[in-house]
C-alpha cells in the first residue's frame, strides 16, 4: 500500500507533501521513525535514489532515527544498479557522518564494491578508516581484500592487508588460506603457496584435494616434478 502511494504516479505524491502530512499526523516518534524508513527502503527498491536522498537528510535534519539496516539495503541497491562508485561511497560516508553505529555488514559491502572494482587500495584505506572510528573487520571483510588482490597478483596490496589482519589479530580462515594458496600458485609462487599448505596441517585445518591440485599443478607448469612427486 505505501509503495502504490509513494510511487503509483512516478512519485504519486512529492515527498515534501507526504513529510508534512505525516508530521501534522503523528506525533509517535516510532511510528513516524518507521514509516521514514519504510519510505528510504521503497524509493530506493524503485531506483529513484535523488529521492532516497531527500527523504535521507530529512529524517537527518528533524532527529527521525534512521535504520542502518534500510541504509545498507540502499547501498546494496546502488551497487547493484551499477550507479556510480563514488555515489555508493557517498552516501557509505553520510551514514557514517550522521552517526548511525554502521555495521560490519554495510562495510563489507563498501570494501566488496571498491576491491572488484579495481580499487584494492581504496578497500584497504576505508577499513583502517573505519578501525579508527572503532568499526572492527572480520575475516569476512579480509578475504574480500585478500582475493581480490590475490586474483589480480597484486602482492604489495596482498601483504599490506595480511599486515593489517595481523595487526587486528584476526586469523585465516579455511577460505583465506584458498584463495591465497590459489593466488601463489597461478603466479608461479609455488613455495609461498606450499608454506601455506603445510600450515593448514599444522593447525589440523582440512585441506581439500583442490588444494593439493593446485599446488602440484604449479609444481608442475614450472618444471620442478620432484616437488609435485612430494606433494
Amino acid at each position: 500500500m505505501i509503495k502504490f502511494d509513494l510511487v503509483g504516479g512516478n512519485p504519486r505524491y512529492p515527498f515534501s507533501v507526504i513529510a508534512a502530512t505525516v508530521g501534522n499526523c503523528c506525533n509517535d516518534e516510532k511510528v513516524i521513525a518507521k514509516f521514514f524508513n519504510s519510505m528510504l527502503k521503497v524509493y530506493s527498491d524503485c531506483k529513484m535514489f535523488d529521492i532516497v536522498l531527500r527523504v535521507f537528510h530529512y529524517m537527518k535534519d528533524n532527529g527521525i532515527e534512521i535504520d542502518e539496516r534500510t541504509c545498507t539495503v540502499h547501498l546494496l541497491a546502488l551497487k547493484k544498479s551499477y550507479e556510480c562508485l563514488q555515489l555508493v561511497l557517498d552516501f557509505f560516508y553520510r551514514m557514517v557522518e550522521s552517526g548511525i553505529e554502521v555495521s560490519l555488514y554495510s562495510l563489507t559491502v563498501m570494501v566488496d564494491g571498491l576491491c572488484w572494482s579495481g580499487e584494492v587500495k581504496r578497500g584497504r584505506e576505508l577499513v583502517e578508516e573505519m578501525i579508527g572510528t572503532g568499526i572492527k573487520s572480520s575475516v569476512v571483510t579480509f578475504n574480500v581484500m585478500v582475493n581480490a588482490s590475490a586474483m589480480r597478483w597484486n602482492f604489495e596490496e596482498l601483504e599490506l592487508a595480511l599486515l593489517l589482519m595481523e595487526k587486528e589479530g584476526v586469523a585465516f580462515s579455511d577460505h583465506t588460506y584458498k584463495v591465497l594458496i590459489d593466488g601463489f600458485t597461478s603466479s608461479g609462487k609455488i613455495d609461498e603457496a606450499k608454506k601455506l599448505f603445510l600450515e593448514m596441517h599444522d593447525k589440523g585445518l582440512k585441506v581439500a584435494t583442490q588444494l593439493y591440485n593446485l599446488v602440484i599443478n604449479g609444481y608442475s607448469r614450472l618444471g620442478f616434478m620432484d616437488g609435485a612427486k612430494s606433494m
